[in-house]
């Protein structure tokens, strides 16, 4: 009703502002390099948090792995109610619509420390992104998977249910989507050892999905 309408306006406005906030901050960054460069590393922050962090860094680890696992039985939860069309569908539909979102921001957060490392910027908090980067990844294609999956692919795999002409949104966010997949199923301790220096070119496909 009304209430979802509005939460979904102003869900899409601070949606807008944050994307639009991490352009600007971008566009900064490259005009004011030294300036940002100096806020940053002399910035008066208490040390003893980020130690916290660092510390219990396994522990932070584990609670993102338990939210892949909580997403992984939506994933499947989910596509089984859309399939039989349950009364739960609707909400099924509403959460992929939230996760769509949930997986830009998550995005825009994984581009952070590259983009920061550009122009040698360096701190606390982009030293965190950095650790915990690859479990944002995961967690932002989980996202992106149910966002597809409850929308487009049951009816599309399943149910053989193409709606046509594709529009272009659709078009652009199905490409970038396959264009981080090997990103995906790459970003384990195992793929970092084994690809060695292929793993950061693999993972420069990030900049390309942008577009």
């Amino acid at each position: 009703g009304i209430e979802s309408r509005s939460l979904n306006h102003t869900s899409d406005f601070f949606l807008a502002v944050w994307f639009f906030g991490i352009v600007s901050f971008d566009y900064f960054c490259m005009m004011h390099t030294a300036i940002v460069t100096d806020l940053l590393y002399h910035q008066h922050m208490n040390p003893s948090w980020f130690l916290r962090v660092v510390k219990h860094r396994e522990h932070i680890i584990s609670v993102f792995k338990m939210l892949f696992t909580i997403l992984l039985i939506l994933l499947g939860l989910g596509g089984w109610h859309i399939f039989f069309e349950s009364e739960w569908s609707l909400f099924y539909f509403t959460l992929a619509l939230n996760m769509g979102r949930v997986a830009l921001v998550l995005y825009i957060v994984t581009t952070i420390p590259g983009m920061m490392r550009r122009f040698g910027i360096q701190n606390k908090v982009i030293s965190l992104l950095m650790i915990f980067r690859r479990y944002i990844g995961i967690l932002m294609y989980l996202s992106v998977l149910i966002h597809f999956w409850f929308l487009s692919g049951i009816f599309i795999f399943f149910k053989g249910i193409l709606i046509l002409p594709i529009p272009t949104f659709q078009i652009m966010g199905t490409l970038a989507a396959l264009s981080l997949f090997p990103l995906f199923v790459t970003s384990n301790d195992i793929s970092v050892e084994k690809l060695g220096v292929w793993w950061h070119r693999i993972h420069s496909i990030t900049y390309g999905a942008i577009g």
